[in-house]
């Protein structure tokens, strides 16, 4: 699942970065960022880490591997508009396929200490339009 998403993110011309938990997918051949250890999975810690290997001034698009019918024009499009920026289909908000700048690091780390929510941390962010299934999460067999 994390290859069919960096795919697309190749074939837009981007360099991919796995964020992980631990470091099971080291053979998949692509650099790992590993979070650090905490409790509970908390979806925005893999943003926190993300974004802390930022440079000053910097911007990177997160995606999670559940989602494996992104295209390589949504991903373009993503990339293309300036962060912060999330994906929507017309009717959903996808708050983890989401473009963020190192300068949102201070205000996502107060909001993962507050428990706030991933769709609570994307409010005022500019919606990308990504055709209607392309966010389609896929956890088991068989939502394939």
């Amino acid at each position: 699942m994390a290859l069919w998403v960096a795919e697309a993110f190749q074939a837009a011309g981007l360099s991919v970065h796995l964020v992980v938990r631990d470091e099971k997918l080291r053979g998949l051949g692509l650099p790992l960022i590993v979070e650090p250890p905490s409790e509970g999975h908390y979806p925005l810690r893999g943003v926190l880490a993300g974004l802390e290997t930022l440079g000053q001034g910097e911007a990177a698009l997160f995606c999670p591997c559940d989602l494996p019918f992104l295209t390589e024009a949504s991903v373009r499009r993503m990339a293309d508009t300036v962060a912060p920026a999330v994906a929507f289909d017309g009717e959903r908000v996808h708050p983890l396929f989401v473009s963020l700048g190192r300068g949102a690091l201070g205000a996502l780390r107060e909001h993962i200490a507050g428990h706030g929510s991933a769709m609570g941390f994307v409010e005022g962010a500019k919606r990308v339009s990504v055709p209607v299934g392309e966010l389609r999460n896929v956890n088991r067999v068989g939502d394939l």
